[in-house]
């Protein structure tokens, strides 16, 4: 998830007039999209009404806020949640591959 810009403009419409609502790490946690350990801003667009996600400025970056701090398991339903948030589905040949692929991640990075 990347950091906060006030100048981004929505990724659907391009609009620049948002609504920008900041969540603590409690509330994190209700949110599939969202790893339950951090805070963050949910951000509307206010012409079409679209939703994003972004880190508070503030925020850490680097390995604290990197796909290091998930295990293979985690970082697997975090990827099948963004995948499907979008609209999208993994087809079963491939679901295999992608938990092989998310535990390497978290292999590689220490976990």
């Amino acid at each position: 998830m990347e950091i906060y810009d006030p100048t981004e403009a929505c990724p659907k419409c391009g609009c620049v007039d948002q609504e920008v609502i900041w969540f603590d790490h409690h509330v994190a946690k209700y949110r599939s999209s969202i790893p339950d350990d951090i805070d963050f801003l949910k951000i509307t667009c206010g012409r079409c009404g679209y939703e994003w996600h972004r880190l508070p400025v503030d925020a850490k970056t680097g390995k604290e806020a990197s796909v290091a701090k998930y295990d293979g398991e985690d970082l697997y339903y975090l990827l099948v949640n963004v995948i499907e948030s979008e609209g999208l589905t993994i087809p079963s040949e491939a679901d295999d591959h992608l938990m092989e692929a998310t535990r390497a991640i978290a292999a590689e990075n220490g976990e």
